[in-house]
């Protein structure tokens, strides 16, 4: 320690000052030399301090209020262990401690990414678990290193299963390869940061089960660390700020406009490692924030897309995965399952998920990779934003000697489209889009001489396309 002050003085002149008969306290020396007892550091962008914590091993805020009081103990501690209790207490008023306060900021500014992790460990109750060169998790001791600001409020325990969580509720939910895209979802969200640049949508039938996934990934990352997202306030001027510190984002009981709201271009870039600007409340200063957030929505209906662009059509594409549910409803709902499955078997879910990072980090993907199921899914959705285009792609053909009226190419997309389940586009909209779908589809143009026998037998001239036919009206609607 003497070597410590040493140089702090060497630095910042003496931590005591004689003046006469009386002692003066070098207020830059203490600061510095309270930063290095405590470990305290500031982020200017957040107006935010933090001290690290041996227990937890966690980076912990420290409220202004508190640190004013432990500043003011350190004081305290110092003059007593000088005998100087009666010629310092001056130094612990509010204006003295607002000064050395002042000192801390620039003396223990970091970096805004100096929370940013970039190493593959999880933070847990008791040890950090970090994936070694063997490619197994090993158990290693807490360290201000990990730089590490958010944890799995769960025991580690390397042996520890969980049958129920995967027999009782996922296996009935979903697909066995669904139940693996989930498994490395889950694990990516424990990482802190989102390797794939991904959101995840999880549909199916209300009381199914999935918002209980939802609300177990939120016990498993530690409900301090994730927030619900708000659809159409995502894009207002102080609402990405409230995501400072967080890592996870959720989006309960998402409606089937979610994606379309205002705002989610936005949402985009919170998963895409791009660089947004965030206001703060009550300040007028601005911070920049890495989006690198786990997305997770859940929603009882198939969602609407809609795309400004075609890089914005493409984007999305990268990043959205779907897994929907079967069309399982539990024959009794078990209140706050999701709460009784954490208490008994957190451990092993949290050793599930982590095998799933495992296959993440191993195969060093930077993509959340999907099968040909989960792509036909994927396609299926986009279609839907494409509705006509999709309709008329799948089934139509070309056909040298047929014809179709537009007419009967409009009950075919009402028929298909009912049935799937999309809101339908305005009768006069769908006349528009025609043209230029079969044009770009077929390389038809419309024409206007297309014989249809009209009410009275007589045969008539109709609006239509040459060429080409439905694939077969009989067979059923393709879904997913």
């Amino acid at each position: 320690m003497n070597e410590i002050i040493h140089e702090i003085e060497e630095k910042y002149g003496s931590l005591l000052i004689r003046d006469g008969s009386k002692f003066l306290l070098g207020l830059q020396s203490f600061a510095e030399l309270y930063r290095h007892q405590t470990r305290c550091i500031y982020l200017a962008g957040e107006k935010q301090f933090y001290q690290y914590s041996s227990g937890n091993g966690l980076w912990q805020p420290q409220r202004r209020e508190e640190m004013i009081s432990q500043v003011c103990f350190a004081i305290r501690k110092f003059a007593n262990q000088r005998g100087l209790e009666n010629e310092l207490i001056r130094y612990q008023r509010p204006s003295a401690i607002r000064d050395i306060l002042i000192y801390l900021e620039v003396q223990a500014k970091e970096e805004p990414a100096f929370f940013s992790s970039s190493g593959n460990w999880i933070h847990c109750r008791n040890t950090m678990v970090e994936l070694a060169e063997s490619g197994e998790w090993k158990m290693r001791p807490f360290s201000p290193d990990y730089h590490s600001r958010n944890r799995c409020d769960i025991v580690y325990d390397p042996a520890a299963d969980c049958p129920r969580f995967k027999e009782k509720l996922l296996s009935p939910l979903m697909e066995e390869d669904d139940m693996e895209l989930l498994q490395k979802y889950f694990g990516q969200c424990l990482l802190g940061r989102n390797l794939t640049q991904s959101i995840l949508l999880l549909t199916g039938s209300g009381g199914s089960g999935k918002g209980t996934v939802a609300n177990l990934l939120e016990l498993l990352v530690g409900p301090l660390n994730s927030m619900q997202i708000r659809p159409g306030c995502i894009g207002s001027r102080f609402e990405t700020s409230a995501f400072l510190g967080k890592t996870l984002l959720t989006g309960k009981e998402s409606q089937t406009s979610f994606f379309t709201t205002r705002g989610m271009g936005i949402l985009k870039s919170l998963v895409g490692d791009d660089t947004l600007r965030i206001e703060l409340k009550h300040s007028n200063e601005q911070q920049m924030i890495q989006g690198t957030f786990n997305v997770f929505i859940v929603g009882n209906a198939i969602p609407l897309l809609e795309f400004e662009s075609d890089d914005d059509l493409s984007a999305w594409h990268r990043r959205l995965r779907w897994i929907k549910c079967k069309n399982y409803i539990p024959l009794k709902p078990i209140d706050h399952f999701a709460d009784t499955l954490f208490t008994g078997e957190g451990a092993g879910i949290l050793n599930w998920s982590l095998a799933g990072l495992r296959q993440l980090l191993l195969a060093n993907s930077t993509r959340l990779p999907i099968s040909e199921l989960q792509k036909e899914r994927l396609n299926f959705l986009f279609g839907q934003s494409f509705q006509l285009e999709w309709i008329l792609q799948n089934y139509l053909e070309e056909a040298p000697g047929s014809n179709l009226t537009t007419d009967e190419i409009y009950s075919l997309y009402i028929g298909i489209a009912k049935r799937i389940g999309w809101q339908l586009m305005p009768e006069r909209r769908f006349q528009v889009a025609l043209p230029d779908c079969m044009r770009s589809l077929f390389n038809l143009s419309r024409c206007r001489d297309i014989k249809r026998p009209g009410s009275d037998g007589r045969w008539t001239n109709r609006s239509g396309y040459r060429n080409i036919k439905i694939k077969n009206l009989a067979s059923p609607v393709r879904t997913v």
